[in-house]
């Protein structure tokens, strides 16, 4: 009889999407409210803060849960293919999220030094306005279901 390959322990995780980190402070108190509460609810779980401004985010919401990570991936994702039809957008996000991103998405986080999206504080961000890509997304969810 041959011995099963262990799989590697799945960790639960959770993917909030905010805007936090564009200072108007009622994203900022609800993002914290989340965090809080997981922290209190699921503190073992991996929390991954997608936020325009990751930098800005991780100085503001620092220390509500002791597994966060930041990042602003689904909004560079966003901002990238606004302008794209809705196919062209689909390849562009099946690519980034299969291949593990692109030059733009990807680098090697400072801390850890570990190739990851976008994770590190000091992601780099768009100018671009979040309600075009609130429409955007909505459009996005909308063609999966």
């Amino acid at each position: 009889m041959s011995e099963q390959a262990q799989q590697p322990e799945r960790r639960e995780q959770f993917h909030l999407v905010s805007s936090a980190g564009h200072p108007n402070f009622g994203d900022e108190f609800i993002t914290a409210s989340w965090l809080r509460f997981l922290a209190n609810q699921r503190p073992d779980a991996e929390v991954v803060l997608h936020s325009p401004d990751p930098g800005l985010a991780t100085y503001l919401l620092d220390g509500l849960h002791p597994k966060i990570r930041h990042t602003n991936l689904l909004w560079r994702v966003a901002w990238d293919t606004m302008e794209m039809d809705p196919d062209t957008g689909d390849a562009y996000v099946d690519r980034v999220v299969t291949d593990l991103g692109t030059p733009a998405t990807t680098s090697a986080c400072s801390r850890c030094a570990t190739p990851r999206p976008s994770t590190c504080s000091g992601a780099a961000t768009s100018p671009r306005s979040g309600s075009t890509t609130a429409a955007w997304s909505a459009r996005r969810v909308g063609s999966r279901r």
